[in-house]
């Protein structure tokens, strides 16, 4: 499957990044297009990712972030 980013969101958690994304593609063999929804927590220490979750559910994400969609502030592209 080739695929690419085309919805991106992102905020802002003191050191940590949380992105929300949505990849989108088309299986190689069968042509069906897919679309999978993912969650990524990155904490970045002197300009540098230290650390790095993927998570299958945007709620799970924020979840272990404890922090709801209303309080993350957005980063800026």
């Amino acid at each position: 499957m080739r695929s690419a980013i085309l919805e991106l969101e992102a905020g802002a958690l003191g050191e940590h990044a949380l992105v929300f994304s949505v990849l989108h593609g088309h299986a190689r063999q069968s042509g069906v297009e897919v679309a999978m929804p993912c969650a990524h927590v990155a904490r970045w220490r002197e300009g540098l990712c230290d650390y790095l979750k993927v998570y299958m559910h945007r709620e799970d994400a924020l979840e272990d972030m404890d922090v709801t969609e209303e309080t993350l502030k957005p980063l800026a592209p």
